[in-house]
């Protein structure tokens, strides 16, 4: 417990650092020194909560099958999702509210409790960074979407990432007008416009951050 405590703590430090980092982007209007600050100060974060993670909490090695459903640790991500679908060499997991797909070789199945407990700990971790490109806001409400835009704008710059994109569906089109105009007057967007035909078309607005 001892160890799990020292996880979660650093989890605590972190997230505090994290809001600050988030306000220094947002008064600077993401400049170049704030958000390397954040990349470097992350990569460190996730690092010693990795070592921790792999010294306390080793994985155990297992025959199971993955199955959809199951828990599973995403080592790629230090994260922790359900597994959806399986195929072939790939998986769909969802993580939180988004769905990624990964190498089925990069999964682990959570069947320890205390296994569990470090993982949720280094989930919690990912969250403050974006564990994809992808942010999936169908069936959503225009107050619920933004909020939920908003804080994944602030992971994915504090992540590095470039451009994102935002999976809104077609529908009437009220929904992407709300974001577009909530994309206009966001500090850390450089631009935006719909999807390609092979991007997602109109359900998708691709997002370029600064």
């Amino acid at each position: 417990m001892e160890h799990l405590e020292e996880l979660q703590k650093l989890l605590g430090e972190t997230r505090l650092e994290v809001e600050r980092l988030v306000k220094s982007i947002r008064e600077s209007n993401a400049s170049q020194e704030t958000v390397k600050a954040a990349h470097k100060f992350l990569k460190t974060a996730a690092d010693r909560a990795g070592h921790l993670q792999a010294k306390h909490f080793p994985q155990k090695k297992t025959e199971e099958t993955l199955s959809p459903g199951d828990r599973v640790t995403v080592n790629s991500l230090r994260a922790e999702g359900e597994l959806i679908e399986i195929t072939g060499s790939k998986a769909r997991v969802r993580i939180g509210n988004l769905l990624s797909t990964v190498e089925l070789s990069d999964l682990k199945k959570i069947t320890d409790y205390s296994q569990a407990q470090a993982v949720n700990s280094m989930v919690n971790l990912r969250d403050l960074t974006a564990p994809g490109p992808e942010l999936h806001l169908r069936g959503m409400t225009i107050e619920e979407a933004r909020e939920a835009l908003d804080k994944f704008l602030d992971s994915a710059i504090i992540s590095g990432m470039k451009q994102i994109y935002v999976v809104h569906g077609k529908g009437t089109g009220a929904l992407r007008k709300a974001l577009s105009q909530f994309l206009k007057e966001h500090p850390t967007v450089e631009s935006f416009r719909l999807g390609d035909w092979n991007e997602g078309g109109a359900g998708v607005t691709v997002v370029t951050l600064k």
